[in-house]
């Protein structure tokens, strides 16, 4: 008995310096965007009727960056590593690439890692595609980053003329896992765009008038400056045919100063004598209505080619602009004739 009354107090002093302290564990796996999620695409033109052999890539987007960061539950069982994911607008995807004789090929590559492709086949009877490192498990807010970029090519030629509209889709998301289709992921969400099959032939572009003179400058001017204005007009050409139904395409138009030295930051061309020495002068090009200098060899916008309907010829689109003629300061005058080729290029934005 007295044997016993001296353990008590001891086991009871090593019970009372013990404690029990649950592990913390994640329960579920996500992904999360860090930085944008949302890509503006380009609309895309090509001529009907030339297009090259099916399997020819026709387009290859500029790289777009994702960021994100995961977080992944405990498990033994599960591969964690970044994957794409299509989701219910894909089939939007597919829809509008078959009207387009197109398919679809995107490229990812996660910082540090190789590039890797999910090709139009694979991507329309697999839900998902591997691109990233490994992760372990029961981690918390893992920081990555890539790239991605789209691959378009030939599935079948289109030969007449036709606009495709894609409509702003979320097609794909980023998830945690490749077999982790059910957790919270990145929605990707592409901006609506169009792809387009026109006749080569299609437009034209006129200038009025085609030669701007700006008459003389004196070098006892005291900060000459002379203006003058032109029209472009982009158009329709009459007895060619355009998409079906009602169109609208954006237009827009690029000024190059061929062989001139460019200042302003690209909104200025340096003139020259005719022995190519700078004679004191700068040329500029204005939106008139908006009074906003241009930059040479950068488009901006020149307005909308509308068509009412199957057959009705798109109405034309006529823009102001006009010619400034001033001197470059720090720069004498030189007397002597002088002129400068200038180029307007119009393109289908």
């Amino acid at each position: 008995m007295t044997v016993r009354r001296r353990l008590l107090p001891a086991v009871l002093c090593l019970l009372a310096g013990y404690s029990l302290t649950a592990a913390a564990y994640n329960t579920s796996s996500s992904c999360t965007g860090t930085g944008n999620t949302t890509f503006p695409l380009q609309n895309i033109t090509f001529y009907a009727g030339r297009l090259p052999a099916d399997g020819t890539v026709l387009y290859t987007s500029p790289a777009y960056p994702l960021s994100y960061k995961c977080t992944t539950e405990l498990s033994s069982q599960t591969t964690f590593a970044p994957s794409l994911q299509r989701l219910g607008d894909f089939q939007g995807v597919v829809d509008a690439l078959q009207r387009a004789g197109l398919g679809l090929d995107i490229i990812l590559q996660e910082a540090g890692q190789p590039e890797v492709t999910w090709s139009w086949h694979d991507m329309q009877i697999q839900n998902t595609k591997r691109f990233g490192a490994s992760m372990p498990s029961n981690a918390t807010d893992i920081p990555r980053s890539a790239t991605f970029k789209l691959r378009l090519f030939v599935v079948k030629r289109i030969d007449s003329a036709q606009i495709v509209q894609v409509p702003a889709l979320s097609a794909f998301s980023i998830i945690p896992g490749p077999n982790l289709t059910a957790s919270a992921g990145v929605y990707l969400t592409s901006t609506a765009f169009s792809i387009r099959y026109m006749p080569d032939n299609f437009g034209y572009v006129s200038l009025n008038p085609t030669t701007v003179n700006l008459g003389h400058i004196y070098t006892n001017y005291q900060n000459p400056a002379k203006r003058a204005s032109f029209k472009v007009t982009a158009g329709q050409r009459m007895g060619v045919g355009g998409p079906d139904g009602t169109f609208t395409i954006p237009l827009q138009t690029t000024f190059t100063a061929t062989g001139k030295t460019l200042t302003d930051n690209g909104q200025a061309a340096r003139m020259t004598t005719e022995d190519g020495q700078a004679n004191g002068l700068k040329l500029s090009i204005l939106d008139t209505s908006s009074g906003d200098r241009l930059t040479f060899g950068q488009p901006s916008d020149l307005g909308k080619l509308k068509s009412g309907g199957t057959g009705i010829p798109a109405t034309p689109v006529i823009k102001d602009y006009t010619a400034l003629l001033e001197q470059d300061a720090g720069t004498p005058l030189r007397t002597g004739p002088f002129s400068a080729d200038v180029v307007v290029t119009v393109t289908y934005n």
